[in-house]
């Protein structure tokens, strides 16, 4: 599981969005050779080793050396091999999170690292000044020196869908899913849904963009499912004021 809106007025970008030009992330259709891999370009970030949509806005608004309490994004090292996206997210209780990526271990770096961008830089700071601990080993943090700034976006790395028993199964949506991005996922919970014979999901995946706001546009964009589900973004239980989904 770690790899693999309501309508527009809930959403803070599908309002915008135009249907007809949705396709899936480049990230997705290089995996399944249709594209090219990416290139970096003419954009250059101090001492990234970045390989993922570099055109991306997210990538694109980073700035070198940003001041630390505007900054929202953080460098975390000395994360245990065995340590998983839903170990991490369990310790993250200071503000919702725009993205979570962890980089696993390799010949000459034996632990994990993870870059954690917060939606906002109050919890970036938050998180900076506790005391974590995974595997009882305490984790190093510091300030990315490629900064992140404040986003304002309503939009959530937490994506609930609800629809009909038969079309809310597990399966179904992590193949749907694969077919417009590559993607993590913190877990994955399901309810019973509002109107007998439904179900509610609670997707939460690692990032905003390229993975819930994708997977979102996604299903607004196709016909087949039109009145069929309703997805929207849900609240983000790294968020102090979290009290439930349902």
């Amino acid at each position: 599981m770690e790899q693999h809106r309501r309508r527009s007025e809930d959403s803070g970008s599908s309002s915008t969005l135009n249907f007809s030009s949705f396709k899936p992330t480049h990230l997705a259709l290089a995996n399944r050779g249709l594209v090219s891999p990416f290139r970096h370009g003419n954009l250059i970030l101090h001492g990234t080793k970045y390989q993922g949509d570099v055109n991306s806005k997210s990538y694109r608004s980073q700035r070198y050396q940003m001041l630390d309490e505007e900054n929202c994004s953080l460098w975390i090292t000395g994360i245990p091999p065995s340590i998983t996206y839903t170990d991490m997210f369990s310790v993250i209780t200071t503000g919702a999170v725009f993205a979570l990526y962890l980089i696993p271990p390799n010949e000459d770096h034996p632990l994990q690292g993870a870059k954690l961008v917060f939606m906002n830089p109050e919890a970036a700071a938050a998180f900076m000044a506790s005391d974590i601990t995974l595997n009882g080993k305490p984790i190093w943090k510091r300030y990315n020196r490629n900064g992140t700034p404040r986003n304002t976006n309503t939009y959530s790395r937490v994506l609930m869908i609800e629809g009909p028993a038969q079309i809310m199964r597990l399966q179904y949506w992590m193949s749907y899913f694969q077919q417009y991005c590559l993607f993590s996922l913190e877990t994955v919970l399901a309810f019973p849904g509002p109107i007998l014979g439904t179900v509610k999901m609670e997707f939460r995946f690692a990032r905003v963009d390229g993975q819930a706001q994708c997977c979102l546009q996604a299903i607004l964009a196709d016909p087949s499912l039109k009145g069929v589900v309703k997805v929207y973004y849900g609240k983000d239980p790294c968020d102090p004021s979290f009290n439930g989904n349902c």
